[in-house]
This record gives C-alpha cells, structure tokens and sequence, in this order.
C-alpha cells in the first residue's frame, strides 16, 4: 500500500540522463518511500513501443525496488468507444505483470468526447481484475486518480 512520500513520473526519458541507478539514489536521497511511474497510455505501451526505452523502465523498476522503494506502475486510460476498454485493461494487466507490479493506478480521463459511462468503467474494472488474476499477479492493490484540475471533468 503505498504511505508516506512519493513522485509521480510519467516521462523518464526526460529526466536521469538514462541513468537507471542514478535515478534511484536520487529517489532515496530525496527520502522517497515510492514512486509511480507510467507504464500504460490507453491500449499503447508507455513510453511508446521504444525498445530501447522499454530496457531502460525495466531497469528503473528494478533499481528502485533495490533501493527498497515501492514501485506501483499507472496507465492513462480512455473513456468513448474508440478506444475499447477492455483492451486498455489487458494492456495494463499485461505491463502490470511484465514489470512484477503490485501497486496499480487508473488515471481514468475524459478527453473531449471520450467519456466515462458506468457501464464502460464497469468493463474496464472487471476486465483488469480478470486479466490481472489470469496473469498470476496475487497481492495487487488498486487505486483511482483522475486529472488534477475538476473542471476538465465536466
């Protein structure tokens, strides 16, 4: 369960000069006790289907869990129908467990025509859990964040 101080990161090809275990000792020397970091943009892997990023995250991860920082990955996910929402729940799950990521966070938008209806945040939601189960990920914890600023939401 993620306590105490954290940071958000959704580029890390901007920061850390693609120093993996720099970026982690700047996290602990900073007193950070977890960090989250975007793994998921709707039904596109995060950062964008870059191999060489992808390492790159993967190594962060790892050296973050080294350094006993709790690591919960985030995806920014879509509402409308076309992007389809079961599909943005498997990618997720699948980033989820590609990283061994316990911690999940839904960034659940609204981008202009794109909005959330119960039913398809229903889909989504059951979609994860199943496709979460399936993958063998048993101690997941999930958590529900939106945009910073309300009146993007109405």
């Amino acid at each position: 369960m993620l306590r105490g101080k954290g940071y958000c990161i959704s580029h890390l090809e901007r920061g850390g000069s693609g120093d993996a275990a720099r970026l982690a000792k700047r996290a602990k020397d900073a007193g950070l006790e977890h960090v989250l970091i975007k793994i998921a943009d709707g039904v596109t892997n995060f950062p964008i289907d870059d191999a060489g990023m992808e390492r790159f995250t993967g190594k962060v991860i790892e050296s973050f869990k080294a350094n006993n920082i709790l690591v919960g990955g985030w995806g920014f996910f879509y509402g409308g129908t076309d992007r389809p929402q079961e599909e943005q729940a498997k990618r997720f799950a699948a980033r989820l467990k590609q990283f061994e990521l316990d911690e999940a966070i839904v960034n659940a938008e609204q981008f202009g025509s794109r909005k959330w209806s119960g039913k398809a945040a229903r889909t989504f939601m059951q979609t994860l859990l199943s496709e979460v189960e399936r993958h063998g990920l048993q101690q997941v914890t999930y958590y529900l964040s939106s945009y910073r600023y309300i009146r993007y939401h109405s």
